[in-house]
């Protein structure tokens, strides 16, 4: 993988070879996404450009879920802050991988099963929530003016509009749809997980 990135080759090429690589060395999805979140390069000019466009042929051929990416790149956190940065790379790498995210739901393209959708659920509610939680206890001391950041900004307003793309995305309507041709149970078992986790 950092190989890949390193000779700089192609989005499909690097695509091709993850696959021809998982064939022989099955990864969990959480496992490839790691590999990728930690040897993208940082450099004094950002995230490089690459590592985002691998990861989203990383979600459009299936080896990787919304699940893997969003835990993944929450485990990355600080790898790319380092005192040779110019600026704050991790919130445009941030910025990245949402858009990206936010695009593949948006399309329809993902979720592609119930598990991944209530588990992408859950770990973003649960980051909204921790985002909301830090804003707040800031915000109670007394002692500090607490002006958000323009990362917890972002990330308010990107973790929204991704929540909206995972409700909205047709393959989301198409798993209630099929729940519910299951039977009243199984749709209203996944429909109370993802109203659960939109309340959280």
């Amino acid at each position: 993988m950092a190989r890949c990135l390193h000779s700089r080759v192609s989005p499909a090429q690097f695509g091709a070879l993850a696959e021809t690589l998982h064939e022989k060395v099955p990864l969990a999805g959480y496992q490839l996404s790691k590999i990728l979140f930690e040897y993208r390069l940082v450099s004094a000019f950002g995230v490089d450009p690459l590592a985002p466009l691998y990861i989203e042929e990383a979600l459009k051929l299936g080896l990787v879920d919304g699940q893997d990416a969003l835990l993944s790149n929450e485990t990355s956190h600080g790898l790319a802050n380092r005192p040779d940065c110019a600026y704050n790379s991790q919130m445009d790498f941030d910025e990245a991988i949402l858009n990206v995210l936010i695009e593949a739901y948006a399309s329809g393209n993902r979720p592609r099963s119930a598990r991944e959708l209530q588990q992408t659920l859950e770990l973003l509610s649960n980051r909204i929530s921790a985002v909301a939680s830090a804003n707040t206890q800031a915000m109670m001391d007394p002692n500090v003016f607490h002006q958000p950041s323009q990362q917890e900004l972002y990330l308010r307003e990107a973790f929204g509009i991704l929540l909206v793309a995972i409700l909205e995305s047709p393959s989301t309507t198409q798993m209630l749809d099929t729940a519910l041709s299951y039977g009243k149970r199984a749709h209203h078992m996944l429909r109370l997980s993802v109203v659960r986790n939109v309340q959280t």
